[in-house]
């Protein structure tokens, strides 16, 4: 392609001598590994001949593609088609910091393209399927919204594939061209009259995650000094880039705002940005200091790090020193020498500090976290199991009915009108069901007659429950689902998603079963699968629901081998979950047995087992 007209302007070109234009294309998705999220299956995009494409590499900064021909002969004959011609846009994330710092890095070839469909993005592993906030970056950038996020193999028509020069593959160190591009497009300065002073709050944001203590002092002192309250969740993308090209001056936590406030900032903006980290990540300070490197200033001023006595890393809370504060903003300019600050007092730190977290909570200065997490790593690595060896562990006996047997009775009290299943396999569940159903199975073995008289529809998918429930075959069909059985892969972030999508599809009084949620064993426990019983992680699971979903109602049945946990109270409009995926995998993604006091004893002290004709009874 030649240069434009746009071109000449420019001090750094744009690359338009590495963009090709490829003629039925195969995009291939990354997907998890079933050990690890972080160690994942190979994709790429690939032409028509099967080779990998240059500039089609994306990743990010834990994970990197890997483009491999082989790919291409094993996906292209089922994948799907996508007509038309596309730009591909690289990785589609659902959180909104890593949309920009992974999905906008190509996106500059847009102002060159000829008519086309719009942007092709690949989904990050399992969790873009439902991209809210996409549609909403690329308006901002006055770019079309539509765009399509590959879930599946996909062959596009014709898809423009350009160098990425701004993601987490690279560090999110953007190139000087990018820059020179994303500048062109931030909103002109304003009047000086008009021109407004933000301090950009995180009131909205839950408590119990990372945060500065006694923030809420912090925006009062910078209030009353003359700066606006702006709390970005309440506007749209467009509204902040407006918002942030207009100020005179912004101050900012260090946060995911700055991804934006980077982006759109204006020249004669300056920006002040509060540590709430001793260190952060680099591809949050690599982005800042390649767009605002001549008007920022950072403020350091952590007196204490705090932690909650537990092994999540974002729960983190600064103690700052507000004296030392006051005086960087008076140096930087952002406050006068007279203006009012307040310094809170001991109280007010310690109640902020316990805010959001249970009573009782222990909280550790970083000395003592380090010392805590690595106490629970050597417990994990063999001194618990040791332990445990000497002393059997006097957990209540699993040994109810058979969990086949207590499903067949709840379809007894529940009499649904519709069922779904996630992880049928043989069917042996499948055969307490007399109802119509929906089975979902990535590889379906069945040896049990599907024989139900009652049953007028019956819709087994072969696919991942992902995969499934991205299709919305439910909400085409208008069904809603009286009773679940999820039973599918044993990794707690998986049933978390598949919880959090099933709810959805629930019918008023609807109830969801959980599979597995009690081990007897440590052994049983771990992610990849063992011969005999093993139910994986899926405890976490539960535990998860429990703690962050009170309004829902548990109950637990020793059916033999691992538990039956029954939910009821289903809210299919409740988004507490589907908001907060990412940081709570993250939270339990390390937790183990060995975390609780009294190893697994103590996790089952969480909950109260109830017989299997309790539970029935109240179905």
């Amino acid at each position: 392609m030649k240069p434009s007209a746009l071109d000449k302007h420019r001090l750094v070109p744009l690359p338009w001598d590495r963009v090709s234009e490829v003629r039925d294309a195969l995009v291939v998705p990354r997907q998890a590994s079933p050990a690890t999220r972080l160690r994942t299956k190979p994709g790429g995009v690939f032409d028509a001949n099967g080779l990998p494409v240059p500039e089609g590499e994306v990743g990010s900064y834990r994970w990197a593609m890997l483009p491999l021909p082989e790919l291409s002969l094993e996906h292209r004959p089922k994948a799907q088609k996508l007509s038309g011609s596309w730009l591909f846009g690289g990785i589609a994330h659902p959180h909104f910091g890593h949309v920009l710092t992974n999905g906008i890095g190509r996106i500059w070839a847009a102002e060159r393209l000829g008519p086309f469909e719009g942007i092709v993005f690949m989904r990050h592993m399992h969790r873009a399927n439902h991209n809210p906030i996409m549609a909403d970056v690329l308006t901002a950038f006055g770019l079309p919204s539509d765009h399509h996020v590959c879930t599946v193999p996909t062959i596009v028509e014709s898809l423009v594939v350009v160098p990425d020069l701004f993601s987490e593959r690279l560090r999110c160190r953007p190139d000087a061209a990018y820059v020179e591009w994303a500048r062109s497009l931030r909103p002109a300065a304003p009047p000086k009259r008009k021109r407004r002073r933000l301090y950009v709050s995180r009131r909205n944001l839950a408590s119990d995650f990372g945060r500065i203590l006694c923030e809420d002092i912090l925006e009062e002192n910078l209030v009353t000094a003359g700066f606006e309250a702006f709390v970005p969740e309440d506007l749209s993308i467009t509204e902040q880039i407006a918002a942030y090209g207009a100020a005179s001056e912004i101050v900012c936590m260090e946060s995911s705002a700055l991804h934006l406030i980077a982006l759109s900032a204006g020249a004669h903006t300056q920006v002040t940005v509060i540590r709430r980290r001793p260190d952060p990540p680099d591809i949050l300070t690599n982005h800042i200091d390649g767009f605002l490197a001549d008007q920022m200033v950072t403020i350091d001023a952590i007196r204490t790090m705090w932690w909650r006595e537990v092994r999540a890393e974002n729960r983190a809370m600064a103690e700052l020193d507000f004296v030392q504060v006051r005086d960087a903003l008076i140096a930087s300019g952002g406050i006068r020498k007279t203006s009012p600050w307040r310094v809170p007092t001991a109280a007010e730190v310690l109640a902020s500090r316990a805010k959001g977290s249970p009573e009782g909570s222990k909280f550790l200065t970083t000395e003592e976290h380090q010392v805590f997490v690595k106490q629970r790593r050597l417990q994990r690595a063999g001194v618990q199991k040791m332990q445990d060896a000497a002393r059997p562990p006097a957990l209540p006996p699993i040994d109810g009915i058979r969990y086949l047997r207590m499903l067949g009775r709840m379809h007894l009290a529940l009499a649904p009108k519709w069922y779904l299943e996630v992880g049928t396999f043989t069917g042996r569940s499948l055969s307490k069901v007399d109802c119509n159903f929906v089975a979902v199975d990535p590889q379906f073995r069945l040896r049990s007659p599907l024989s139900h008289p009652n049953a007028r529809q019956m819709h087994l998918f072969q696919q991942t429950s992902d995969d499934f429930f991205e299709s919305k075959f439910a909400e085409r069909n208008e069904i809603k689902f009286d009773c679940a059985f999820l039973d599918g892969l044993h990794h707690f972030e998986v049933l978390l998603r598949d919880f959090v999508n099933a709810e959805r599809l629930m019918s008023p009084g609807g109830v969801i079963a959980l599979h597995d949620c009690c081990p007897s064993t440590v052994e049983m426990t771990v992610r990849d699968q063992i011969d005999g019983a093993w139910t994986g992680d899926v405890w976490k699971t539960f535990l998860i629901l429990m703690r962050n979903r009170p309004d829902l109602t548990f109950d637990v049945a020793p059916a033999a081998p691992t538990g039956l946990v029954v939910i009821r109270g289903l809210d299919p409009d409740s988004t507490v979950l589907s908001e907060r995926y990412d940081p709570l995998v993250e939270e339990y993604r390390d937790m183990a047995l060995a975390d609780f006091e009294g190893g697994i004893e103590g996790y089952f002290r969480e909950f109260d087992l109830r017989t299997p004709e309790e539970v029935v009874a109240k179905l």
